[in-house]
């Protein structure tokens, strides 16, 4: 806060109250201004990622859809709000998904449409897949698709991280495209040719990946069944 009321209200006094008690009163209106003026501000601070406190960030993160993941430190969680806000002019690309996936500290991703390569046998038009790794905080757990309670679809990460980066990818994709799955390429997995029915060549040297299904429509013919608009799964 610039000023002070304390004081500023003291300076305005009229001479005829500008005694012990007019002073007494003002100093303590001026003091009940100034308080009010710092509850205002935290208020005002609340509703910017780069002012409020740490413990305001949950709150204000489901705002973004970027909910913290667990035991991330404040700063980083901050960071990938605060990096959002340079995201919002790719929304709709390709290019919009894979900045904000960066921002979770994905370093390798990129989004494949349907004609981009033959990724399934049942595909439709406005298909995508997002294929993130080897660089990613994500490994392969023993086994490639062993998992346990706290982890979703073969690798180490957790439900929140899964439910985080599904819910990114759906809120920056163009709103005609259809989010497939997402693909977890770990180190020594290798892309296959446009014609693979997978999207990698048998793994080399250990490596594996592992998927996460987003649309139901995920197996479906949707050239022979009835066609409807998939719903998405939900982590």
């Amino acid at each position: 806060m610039k000023g002070s009321f304390s004081t500023a209200r003291l300076e305005e006094l009229p001479a005829y109250l500008d005694g012990p008690n007019g002073q007494g009163i003002a100093g303590a209106l001026g003091e009940a201004q100034n308080a009010e003026i710092v509850k205002l501000e935290d208020a005002a601070k609340m509703q910017s990622p780069a002012l409020c406190p740490d413990d305001a960030l949950p709150e204000l993160a489901t705002d973004f859809d970027m909910e913290a993941f667990p035991g991330e430190d404040p700063d980083r969680h901050r960071a990938r709000i605060l990096a959002s806000w340079e995201t919002h002019p790719e929304a709709g690309r390709n290019s919009g998904i894979e900045a904000s996936l960066r921002a979770f500290g994905i370093e390798d991703v990129a989004v494949y449409e349907s004609f981009d390569g033959h990724f399934s046998s049942h595909t439709y038009p406005s298909s995508f897949w997002v294929i993130v790794g080897p660089t990613m905080p994500f490994a392969p757990l023993l086994g490639g698709f062993v998992q346990t309670p706290d982890t979703v679809g073969g690798s180490t990460a957790t439900p929140v991280e899964v439910r985080a980066v599904v819910r990114q990818i759906l809120k920056w994709k163009n709103s005609g495209a259809y989010a497939v799955k997402v693909i977890l390429r770990f180190p020594g997995a290798i892309l296959g040719g446009v014609n693979s029915i997978a999207p990698f060549a048998p793994p080399v040297g250990g490596g594996d990946y592992s998927s996460w299904d987003i649309g139901k429509l995920v197996g479906v013919n949707v050239y022979t069944a009835p066609f409807a608009p998939g719903d998405y799964y939900t982590y």
